[in-house]
């Protein structure tokens, strides 16, 4: 179990300031493992958060010490173990609570043994009251305000709460420059790696990505985008003409895929983070043929000139819709948090639309958070005169996604056939 050191190190580490970037912690500390110890670490760490109110809960029924009294190393090892007994089945119960209880200071290891033992010896009930639990804060381990968000668009509410709190799939689009799907396919197939094919998104869906990243990614044979993601490039490549703006591009697979999309299209990718950029010029792929240009401005202030068809806001968000990736953001979403991000996504589509006239702006975060949607061009609609929304809902149905149509835009909602991230999207016409 070489993997419990460096996931209660992440842990250990991020606990006491959840305002961190778990994932940055979780990538340090993965740097130097093995394949299979970095799976392992990271299904663990994401598994505490997806599980936490869950595992407080059933702690807090075991434990005559109130959980506010426990230390805080203890209480991430009490986390660690409770999940591996009750939600994993990778480890023998008495291998989970010898480790678990080994790592512990001294002065807390009876309490702790004490703990771990009875609920292994209560497994099955726990199993059982866990698939009984009402309170989906206690169940989803997720925050009153995302639960009110979500249930405003969904008619599954419990199924979709169930859905945002399993582990991700994750999509490769295959790179069209260097091979074909078909070559892609029997690539997988001799790296024995399992995969559901996507044809209408020429991707791949597979549950592992560590095994394909020196075979596939580093060859430049494919890259990763959730199809959600990918139909923003799909909705923007069916409207674009000539020439579009990613004005907020990085990391870049939008503008990719674009660019794959249609060749004849000239795309310029913006972002305000130099480092992103850099990023993207190292990015495989991105040199295939076609009129591609990287630059680095905050479009609220750039020298960009009114000669785009199309601009592409990707704006910066709370990243609600990818709860699946980011299992620490369903309890860390705050209201401060999303009236941050509103503020921001409001200037980007001000300044956009007082820049660039002509262009069509395809508005998209991934978010299903009103305040960051419609509340965002409901703001910016009474100060713009002779703009409306299109229908993408030809476009939602063509490629098989769940949605909800809202006044301005459209929700992606969970679907387990695409298992794509939550998105809204919003289609901005200028007047004729």
């Amino acid at each position: 179990m070489n993997h419990l050191d460096p996931a209660f190190q992440v842990l250990s580490r991020y606990y006491p300031d959840p305002r961190q970037n778990l994932k940055l912690l979780l990538n340090r500390a993965l740097e130097n493992l093995e394949t299979g110890t970095s799976q392992s670490v990271t299904r663990l760490v994401y598994g505490v958060m997806r599980r936490q109110n869950t595992l407080d809960y059933f702690l807090a029924n075991f434990s005559k010490i109130p959980l506010d009294q426990i230390p805080s190393e203890n209480m991430v090892l009490l986390r660690m173990g409770i999940f591996l007994l009750i939600f994993s089945d990778s480890f023998p119960d008495h291998a989970v609570v010898n480790e678990i209880v080994s790592r512990c200071a001294h002065s807390a290891r009876g309490f702790t043994n004490a703990i771990l033992r009875n609920m292994a010896r209560n497994k099955q009930q726990i199993k059982l009251e866990t698939d009984r639990l009402t309170d989906p804060e206690t169940k989803y381990s997720i925050s009153k305000s995302l639960i009110s968000s979500l249930g405003k668009l969904s008619d599954h509410l419990l199924q979709d709460l169930d859905y945002l709190n399993q582990e991700p799939l994750f999509h490769l689009r295959t790179n069209t420059c260097s091979l074909s799907a078909s070559q892609l396919r029997k690539q997988l197939i001799n790296e024995k790696i399992s995969f559901k094919e996507l044809k209408a998104f020429h991707s791949f869906e597979i549950k592992n990505p560590a095994k394909i990243i020196r075979q596939v990614l580093n060859r430049g044979y494919g890259y990763f985008q959730n199809t959600g993601s990918q139909l923003v490039s799909i909705i923007a490549a069916h409207y674009a003409r000539e020439m579009v703006l990613d004005c907020c591009a990085a990391p870049g697979t939008k503008s990719m895929t674009l660019k794959l999309l249609n060749r004849k299209l000239k795309i310029v990718s913006n972002d305000i983070r130099l480092k992103r950029i850099q990023m993207m010029k190292h990015y495989k792929g991105y040199d295939c043929p076609g009129d591609a240009y990287l630059m680095v401005s905050d479009i609220r202030e750039s020298a960009l000139k009114n000669r785009f068809d199309l601009i592409l806001a990707d704006a910066p968000c709370t990243s609600s819709g990818t709860l699946r990736k980011n299992p620490d953001l369903k309890l860390k979403i705050n209201p401060p948090a999303i009236r941050e991000q509103s503020d921001q996504q409001f200037q980007i589509l001000k300044a956009i639309i007082a820049r660039f006239s002509r262009a069509f702006i395809l508005y998209t975060v991934c978010s299903f958070i009103p305040e960051e949607t419609e509340a965002v061009l409901g703001r910016l609609f009474p100060s713009a005169s002779g703009y409306h929304t299109l229908d993408l809902s030809p476009l939602l149905e063509t490629f098989g996604f769940r949605y909800k149509k809202a006044r301005w835009g459209f929700y992606l909602l969970p679907d387990k056939g695409l298992n794509n991230d939550l998105f809204y999207l919003a289609l901005i016409k200028p007047g004729d």
